[in-house]
């Protein structure tokens, strides 16, 4: 091999090894999952109002807000009003949401009995101290029946979900993401969405705010996820990241002594009589 050949191939080497290195940095970051609500029951969080359906009238369970288990197509909890609610009722015509075990789904809730304008679940102090970068998820599907002669049919304004976020013990609610009216569309199988969240604390409140107010309209949601990366020393870089896991000394040492040595970082050098260098 000749002398260009050489640089040629050691060049390659060297762009490739920086190629690798650029894509470990591209993967780091590693998300941990810090809370994850299944909706297999209602342990995890409070409504407001209750979970319920409609008892009476034609189609009863027509008008509902609660938690079904959409593998055996079976009520889980509406609030004591499950014999009410029937495969007929949820998901209804053929939808099915792709989900399986246990989902929050809602329809018609502003209905009397019902009385979910908005159904508002909330959860509290979610612990996230030692964590950075928190990134929410969450499933939901969304269904406008138009099988019917009261169509062409369309998403209300205030059809739809919202979900907010603050620092536990403080007040206001702040705004993380929402699909609202036509923003909703057609998502008949339960899509994924998600959204950062830039704040310091060591515990989160989440509040998820849904309505549809018609019998054509349906909601589900599933898996809603709150992670983040690792921050052991809360300095805001994930530590598979982070220089230093710690605090730099006065001497750029990583949690390091400090400046404890004669010449303060270093002793007095072999052959010197002092720190200036004198001999």
């Amino acid at each position: 091999m000749d002398l260009r050949s050489f640089c040629c191939l050691s060049l390659c080497r060297l762009f490739l090894g920086l190629a690798c290195a650029w894509m470990l940095a591209a993967e780091s970051n590693a998300q941990t999952v810090v809370f994850h609500e299944t909706f297999d029951s209602s342990a995890e969080f409070e409504t407001a109002p209750s979970f319920s359906a409609r008892t009476n009238g034609n189609n009863p369970g027509s008008a509902h807000w609660g938690l079904w288990d959409n593998s055996f197509n079976t009520p889980v909890d509406f609030g004591g009003d499950e014999s009410s609610v029937s495969d007929a009722d949820v998901p209804g015509n053929g939808v099915a949401w792709g989900a399986a075990g246990v989902i929050l789904v809602g329809r018609d809730m502003d209905q009397t009995q019902v009385g979910a304008a908005p159904g508002v679940l909330e959860w509290s102090a979610i612990d996230v101290s030692g964590y950075s970068d928190l990134q929410v998820k969450l499933s939901y599907a969304s269904h406008l029946n138009q099988n019917n002669n009261q169509c062409p049919c369309f998403w209300d304004i205030d059809d739809g979900w919202e979900l907010f976020y603050r620092p536990t013990g403080t007040s206001e609610w702040l705004a993380l993401m929402s699909r609202m009216g036509s923003a909703l569309g057609e998502n008949l199988m339960l899509t994924e969405v998600s959204s950062d969240i830039n704040v310091a604390t060591s515990d989160l409140d989440l509040r998820l705010e849904m309505s549809v107010d018609s019998g054509r309209e349906r909601l589900a949601f599933d898996d809603l996820v709150l992670s983040g990366c690792p921050d052991s020393d809360g300095d805001g870089i994930c530590d598979d990241v982070d220089d230093c896991v710690g605090t730099f000394d006065a001497c750029g040492v990583c949690n390091g002594p400090g400046d404890i040595y004669a010449c303060g970082c270093s002793e007095v050098p072999s052959g010197d009589c002092d720190c200036e260098g004198n001999q």
